[in-house]
């Protein structure tokens, strides 16, 4: 393990985990009395979250994989 890796481990563990809470917290959100606009816009979030969870899930599992 090099110098600093730990910690870099650390944060990004802790990136997945605040990320994880903001989708858990946007897909329970009550969407009723929003407008179609304000729905739009959490589930284009939930979508990128998502996404974004899945890619650096991926790379995370390769970075593991080449240690």
């Amino acid at each position: 393990m090099t110098p600093g890796q730990i910690e870099s481990d650390k944060d990004r563990l802790l990136l997945f985990q605040e990320k994880e809470q903001l989708l858990r917290e946007l897909r329970s959100m009550a969407l009723r009395g929003r407008s179609a606009q304000e729905m739009a816009d959490i589930q284009d979030e939930v979508k990128r979250l998502e996404d974004d969870l899945n890619q650096a899930q991926e790379l995370n599992n390769r970075a593991i994989a080449d240690r």
